[in-house]
């Protein structure tokens, strides 16, 4: 999926990587308990700077209903430096749980578009029209007001 969207605007695409292998079962389990009491593992320092861009689109698997350990790290890291952000969750089942609304809080503003996709859809590729529509809002880059002067009236 996130190849898709990055090629779909020719962007850069960088791997948020755990600075600990979570391999195998004992690995799983710690990560799905650590996504349950929010943990931030230690994550490998990013080549790509985040503020370098217009936008920027994160997606994250979905663990225990919340996004994946690795990925709060660098939300929390990226702080105050990301650009407006479009959100991308996979899971196993229907619905993001509280992954979506966790990764938005953590950007620190409300996402330009967001996706959430479970396996069945990913497996059987039935997520075309849901895909386009969250490249569409993509495209669109917030709109900020302007303020008006102090002590002049409009």
């Amino acid at each position: 999926i996130a190849e898709e969207i990055a090629d779909a605007f020719g962007a850069d695409l960088e791997e948020i990587v755990a600075a600990a292998a979570s391999d195998g079962t004992g690995g799983a389990l710690r990560a799905g308990l650590g996504a349950l009491v929010g943990t931030r593992p230690a994550v490998v320092n990013p080549v790509l700077r985040p503020a370098d861009y217009d936008r920027l689109v994160v997606a994250s698997p979905v663990w225990c209903r919340r996004p994946a350990g690795p990925v709060r790290s660098y939300l929390r890291a990226q702080a105050g430096a990301l650009p407006p952000a479009g959100l991308v969750c996979t899971s196993r089942w229907p619905g993001p749980g509280r992954a979506l609304a966790d990764m938005a809080r953590l950007c620190g503003t409300p996402p330009l578009a967001t996706l959430d996709l479970c396996a069945a859809e990913i497996a059987w590729r039935r997520y075309g029209a849901r895909l386009d529509a969250f490249l569409r809002d993509l495209q669109r880059l917030p709109t900020v007001e302007p303020l008006e002067p102090l002590g002049v009236p409009a």
